[in-house]
């Protein structure tokens, strides 16, 4: 059986023994999930949940992101803890 296999039958078997799991971070793209994912390091998923709304809605694509300023980044972020450097990641 090949890597590739094997994953597919590990998936499969999660899928069966957990049909409805919905990922406790609220996302409505890709890059957003990302993000919280990096806002979710060293905190709580309800904090995330609290402060993304604000971020998503006020920097709604990828190159908003990289236009922003970071410091405007953190300051909506800061809730959630090392803000400065998760800041810098999502800026990037």
């Amino acid at each position: 059986m090949t890597k590739q296999q094997k994953a597919n039958k590990v998936l499969e078997m999660l899928e069966k023994k957990y049909p409805e799991v919905k990922p406790p971070l609220n996302f409505s793209c890709l890059h957003e999930l990302l993000f919280a994912t990096i806002l979710s390091a060293q905190s709580t998923d309800l904090r995330v949940n609290q402060v993304t709304p604000e971020l998503f809605s006020k920097f709604p694509t990828l190159q908003d992101y990289s236009a922003a300023d970071v410091s405007e980044i953190a300051k909506i972020v800061k809730p959630v803890g090392i803000y400065n450097n998760k800041s810098k990641n999502i800026q990037r």
